[in-house]
């Protein structure tokens, strides 16, 4: 659906934000902004639930301890206490425990999103190095084959 002439918008680093007094209501919908290009930062990979204790550090060594919500292949959402930029790298340490066995998995990942929730932020992680046997079970994890 084409926006209406009447609409305000604003173009800003690439991305259109439409003022939604004026937008019709179809303009909204999810699967409308990803077609005009507005939700070009989502997961390519499955994500599955889990919550498990995750630290991460900085390059200036500042170390912040949170809580996983869910896990893909190349990613980790964290519920945190402080926010951190987009494309501020980390080291990702995520303690997992499933099955009975606990395992440290470890990556070098890189902030792609941040939000605010009522206890903090939740960041939105791409992992972009890890071992193989770290990335061989996130895999599995995340697309339920385990």
């Amino acid at each position: 659906m084409a926006y209406s002439a009447s609409s305000a918008r604003t173009v800003l680093k690439g991305i259109t934000l439409i003022d939604h007094t004026t937008a019709d209501h179809d303009d909204l919908t999810h699967s409308n902004l990803h077609e005009k290009g507005a939700a070009t930062n989502r997961r390519v990979f499955k994500r599955r639930n889990a919550r498990w204790r995750c630290t991460l550090q900085t390059i200036k060594n500042a170390t912040y301890v949170g809580m996983t919500g869910n896990v893909s292949e190349q990613g980790v959402q964290v519920n945190v206490e402080t926010n951190l930029s987009p494309a501020t790298l980390i080291k990702v340490e995520i303690d997992s425990y499933y099955q009975g066995k606990r395992r440290l998995l470890t990556a070098i990942g890189e902030v792609m999103h941040s939000s605010i929730n009522s206890a903090g932020f939740t960041l939105g992680i791409h992992l972009s190095k890890m071992s193989a046997l770290s990335a061989a079970f996130l895999k599995q994890y995340a697309n339920s084959d385990i």
